[in-house]
């Protein structure tokens, strides 16, 4: 019985501590609690901005979060609208330069067509006037008429002169003038008329008899030394020098304007049917194909090569108008990363870090060489690895690198798997020294798992009509 005030005492301290433990246990709740309910929140629009703090029954701290992101909205609607306002500008400057561009070419045809115009009618004119000498001038018709020895055409004993005087060439007609003078068609229609005519009296057997026993003149109509005005007149410089150098290399299929558009067509055809993201233009001169792209209707990415300065200058001032074409750092495309001395043509686009044959020389007398420079020369593996990170993006090729083709096929060793559509020039006779010919890029191009779908001339021989290059349209095997 002696223990027991201790045992009671004992008995009251429990409850007390067992108290005291629920007091704490209470507090580590409420903190714990308190902890739970408070949250940071972060500013809008990503800036680097320390975020907002506070509790859930924190009245002052939601009001801050709630003007701090209204702040945010504010600059962020200011940014965006700024955004728009420069990309309007843009966009309105892009419009605006396509139209002078348009208006400008528009003027230039009209200048050319006005000249077609003159040399037709100027045309017309001397082929009256050689029937005319002929019909009304010539003493040997009238002997043979006159003993019945020369017949008489049919069409001699009427008008047979068509009334041009609306359209007189040589000057330009007035606004009432234009609006009565023949159209192009009529011209072209009595241009030939004209010629079935002096046809009709170079088969004359009395003329004929008279050139025998040289009695009667032989015209320079007659004798096939009648030069057609079209080739012999120079064309305007005022039609604009680019249009001029088009037109008078109308022989030679080595420019872009005689690309053909079924290779075109379907190259972009098959480029969109892989979803390719990029196309690269090794070989750009001053933009051709990739404008030709565009136009086509191709919207995408376009990274532009080329290894000639001055090409390369004039390059990236028709690129600069187009946020989506980019133009690479001066440099050719090889087998392995380096440098190397390219050959300037006379005619530019036929440029190339080999040696140019005689054959192609002869075909195209412009485009031979007229000295060097030094450019740099980088492997496709090179690039794409320094450029695309995302291994999963997919490329368009085009090559046009002047028998440089399988060099820039070799430095696609690593990701060509990527590359899914590819058009290039191939050679069917030798036109630059140790340049492949078209089975050997064929080839090449089936080892890496391509196979043609598509071919197109591109460049002929003027004086035989001989083919001398191609172009072909592969596609990865699936």
């Amino acid at each position: 019985m002696a223990r027991s005030p201790g045992v009671v005492a004992d008995l009251e301290r429990d409850p007390m501590t067992h108290a005291s433990e629920v007091r704490r246990l209470s507090t580590v709740v409420s903190g714990l609690r308190d902890d739970q309910v408070k949250h940071e929140v972060p500013r809008l629009g990503g800036t680097a901005q320390t975020p907002i703090t506070c509790d859930a029954w924190d009245a002052e701290g939601l009001l801050r979060i709630v003007e701090a992101q209204a702040s945010d909205l504010v600059r962020l609607r200011r940014a965006l609208l700024s955004a728009q306002t420069i990309a309007a500008q843009r966009l309105q400057v892009i419009h605006a330069e396509a139209n002078a561009r348009e208006h400008e070419r528009g003027q230039e045809f009209g200048k050319v067509f006005e000249w077609v115009r003159s040399i037709t009618l100027g045309e017309i004119t001397r082929i009256q006037e050689a029937i005319s000498d002929v019909i009304e001038r010539s003493r040997w018709r009238r002997i043979g008429q006159r003993f019945g020895l020369a017949k008489r055409l049919a069409w001699e004993t009427g008008h047979w002169q068509a009334d041009l005087s609306e359209a007189t060439a040589g000057s330009a007609p007035s606004a009432d003038q234009r609006i009565h003078e023949p159209s192009m068609a009529q011209l072209l229609v009595e241009l030939e008329r004209l010629h079935g005519l002096l046809d009709q009296l170079r088969s004359s057997r009395w003329r004929k008899l008279g050139h025998w026993f040289g009695l009667a003149k032989r015209c320079s109509w007659e004798s096939g030394g009648w030069p057609d005005p079209l080739l012999t007149k120079p064309l305007p410089e005022e039609a604009g020098p680019s249009l001029a150098a088009e037109l008078r290399a109308g022989n030679s299929r080595s420019n872009y304007a005689g690309f053909v558009e079924h290779t075109q067509e379907r190259f972009l055809e098959e480029c969109r049917g892989f979803a390719t993201d990029v196309i690269f233009d090794v070989g750009a001169n001053v933009g051709q194909f990739a404008q030709a792209l565009r136009k086509g209707g191709y919207h995408g990415h376009i990274i532009s090569f080329e290894p000639l300065s001055s090409a390369h200058a004039t390059l990236i001032a028709t690129a600069a108008s187009d946020p989506l074409w980019d133009v690479a750092e001066r440099c050719a495309i090889g087998a392995s990363d380096g440098w190397a001395e390219i050959n300037i043509a006379g005619n530019s686009y036929s440029s190339s870090l080999l040696p140019m044959l005689d054959l192609h020389r002869e075909t195209a007398p412009q485009s031979a060489y007229q000295g060097t420079e030094p450019c740099r020369v980088i492997a496709l593996d090179s690039y794409m690895e320094q450029t695309f990170s995302d291994p999963t993006t997919v490329f368009g090729l085009k090559i046009d690198t002047q028998g440089y083709e399988g060099q820039v096929l070799a430095g696609l060793r690593r990701n060509y798997d990527r590359v899914k559509v590819v058009v290039c020039e191939m050679s069917l006779a030798p036109l630059y020294a140790h340049g492949p010919s078209m089975s050997e890029v064929c080839r090449q191009l089936a080892e890496l798992g391509y196979r043609c779908v598509a071919l197109g001339p591109e460049f002929e021989d003027p004086r035989s009509g001989e083919l001398l290059q191609t172009n072909g349209v592969f596609v990865k095997r699936r």
